[in-house]
């Protein structure tokens, strides 16, 4: 008699609803519904709670809405997860400098775009905090950087 092989297939990996929950609240806070991503977010944590990018973008939305609070824990969770995050780095950022705390602010955009050179909102966070601070050179070359970026994004889209 022959031997009997296991002919079980592999396993299929699924996207998670996560991936489809983060994406839709990242949309929504672009276009300035922060109260959706807030909801939309916390869907996503509540399936994974090691979600880095739910609890980075619910922490960027909640600035917007002037929880800063809230924000500072969302980030502060996010970077537990992951220190180098440069999304969580980048929403800390933009609370900090809510907050008022311009050098807080900058040196968090500044070890994103260290970790991630092509996310624009890092630069614009870090020439909001250059602006806030007096630097209006550093500023200005911040904020191109930002444009460039995204430019260069749409024309390869």
């Amino acid at each position: 008699m022959g031997s009997t092989k296991d002919v079980t297939p592999p396993p299929v990996r699924l996207r998670p609803i996560t991936s489809t929950s983060v994406t839709r609240s990242l949309l929504k806070r672009a276009k300035v519904d922060p109260d959706a991503a807030i909801r939309d977010c916390g869907k996503a944590i509540a399936f994974n709670a090691k979600d880095v990018a739910a609890w980075s973008c619910r922490a960027f939305a909640r600035q917007l809405k002037g929880d800063l609070k809230g924000a500072l824990a969302d980030a502060a969770k996010a970077l537990e997860l992951n220190p180098d995050e440069p999304a969580a780095l980048t929403a800390r950022a933009a609370a900090r400098l809510r907050g008022g705390d311009a050098k807080g602010a900058a040196a968090d955009a500044a070890r994103a775009i260290a970790l991630d050179p092509k996310l624009s909102e890092a630069w614009t966070q870090r020439a909001l905090a250059r602006e806030h601070a007096g630097d209006l050179p550093g500023a200005k070359a911040d904020y191109a950087k930002s444009i460039e970026i995204d430019l260069f994004d749409s024309i390869r889209s």
